[in-house]
């Protein structure tokens, strides 16, 4: 970059993932380059058109971490409104909104060597993709903050004979950073009271509630996800705006 000396030019989101760093035994600065020169005023300029999500998947992210600035482009509104109703088809669906909350209340968080596990939140995804899979022709993800239960995802969507394809993609949030799909189920895990771990991490949760287009599904406890300030507002945002919250009996 040194010799790059009449104009660099950084692409990046700095409210999403931070870098990952590796140990060592040299001091690390906290700011990453790009972060750096954010925090210095370095001239900048916003892509603010979005050409991904329904406005209702946007709206907690983009006045949370982007002070309102992003705006859909023209007619996206109504591409995903129809992709939407093409993708539930003739299932009874629980909901009409582009956002659904399932409550499992009744999960339990498991460890796994250094991860954690939730297997009803797994069963339920499994489930739920097994539905959607077999309905309409869609590229889905199945995403979560933990590598244990990206394993419990795997061997629970094998037992509705579905395997991980570029059509089903299954990964931590962390992983599918960059990448998108038509619908997203996003399986917290945590059920344990006031401890969220990962789930603590602001750009973590952005990375996450930013990667579907037309319907996004989230899998949580909700007693233990409005513990954690971030989440709690979230939570809230959905219900003031008329999002549903649904039990797993819902999907019979």
């Amino acid at each position: 970059m040194v010799r790059w000396n009449e104009m660099v030019i950084l692409l990046g989101d700095h409210k999403q993932l931070p870098p990952f760093l590796r140990k060592t035994e040299e001091p690390i600065e906290k700011l990453s380059f790009f972060e750096a020169c954010i925090s210095l005023g370095v001239s900048r300029r916003v892509l603010s058109i979005q050409y991904r999500m329904h406005p209702e998947i946007l709206a907690f992210p983009n006045t949370t971490f982007y002070k309102g600035e992003i705006v859909c482009v023209d007619g996206l509104m109504e591409k995903r409104v129809e992709e939407r109703r093409s993708i539930v088809g003739q299932l009874q669906w629980p909901s009409d909104h582009h956002l659904l909350i399932v409550d499992c209340s009744k999960g339990k968080e498991k460890r796994r060597e250094s991860s954690s596990y939730n297997s009803v939140e797994a069963k339920l995804c499994a489930k739920i993709a097994s539905r959607l899979m077999r309905s309409s022709k869609l590229d889905m993800a199945v995403i979560t903050f933990y590598r244990a239960q990206v394993d419990e995802l795997k061997n629970r969507l094998a037992k509705q004979n579905l395997e991980p394809s570029d059509a089903l993609q299954v990964d931590t949030v962390d992983a599918f950073q960059g990448r998108e799909a038509d619908v997203v189920i996003i399986s917290m895990v945590r059920a344990a009271g006031q401890n969220v771990g990962f789930l603590s991490e602001p750009r973590r949760i952005n990375v996450a509630l930013t990667r579907a287009k037309s319907l996004l599904i989230v899998l949580c406890n909700v007693k233990t996800i409005k513990q954690d300030q971030l989440l709690g507002a979230w939570f809230l945002n959905c219900k003031e705006n008329g999002v549903k919250v649904v039990n797993p009996e819902d999907f019979k």
